[in-house]
């Protein structure tokens, strides 16, 4: 929902860009641990505020699609501390995210609860939505990103995944046919400093 009211990039930056941000939130709030770089988190902050900045014309629905990104934000910051403390092995945790999903969808589905149009596409045409979402992020990147969560630590796989928002800025410009302002691409650029020094080694 809030990507449909804003774009790719706007995904890419509010939701895996704040990632290490609701991360050290949520550690703060849950377990009352300071985090040990501010720097960086602010750095990311000004970089999201850069880019909804940058946005100018945002419309009433598209500040809506900014709220509900952040939030989703959030969530993933919960499933990310949730996925450190659950002690589940990277196949448990794959089928504790996808079961739960398809139990719930399937019902929406069928009753018509949830607006799909897959009885109007053929297999060909889906073909790439199922590869990309379905077995590239349902299913590898949920077993990797388990795996770098047990051998990284929830702080560094926050980080290091926070440099999505410069991925998915650069790939909507051939794939979705986005422009990419200057603005845009300086508070892109600021949140990937950020991440940056949030995932520098320590001495």
């Amino acid at each position: 929902m809030g990507g449909a009211q804003t774009s790719a990039t706007h995904v890419g930056a509010l939701i895996a860009g704040t990632t290490p941000v609701s991360v050290a939130v949520l550690t703060w709030v849950i377990y009352r641990q300071r985090p040990a770089v501010l720097l960086p988190l602010g750095i990311i902050l000004v970089g999201v505020a850069a880019l909804i900045g940058a946005s100018g014309n945002l419309a009433a629905g598209s500040l809506t699609g900014v709220a509900l990104l952040l939030s989703a934000s959030l969530l993933w910051g919960c499933y990310t501390l949730g996925l450190r403390g659950s002690g589940l092995d990277p196949i448990g945790c794959a089928l504790v995210l996808a079961l739960p999903s398809t139990l719930v969808l399937l019902p929406l589905l069928a009753t018509g609860g949830l607006p799909s149009n897959l009885t109007q596409v053929r297999l060909a045409e889906a073909m790439p939505f199922i590869l990309a979402q379905g077995v590239g992020v349902g299913l590898v990147s949920s077993l990797t990103y388990a795996i770098a969560i047990a051998r990284l630590g929830v702080a560094k796989c926050a980080a290091i995944g926070s440099l999505a928002p410069a991925i998915a800025a650069v790939l909507a410009v051939p794939l979705l046919h986005e422009a990419l302002t200057l603005g845009t691409i300086l508070a892109v650029l600021i949140i990937c400093a950020g991440v940056m020094l949030a995932n520098r080694p320590k001495e």
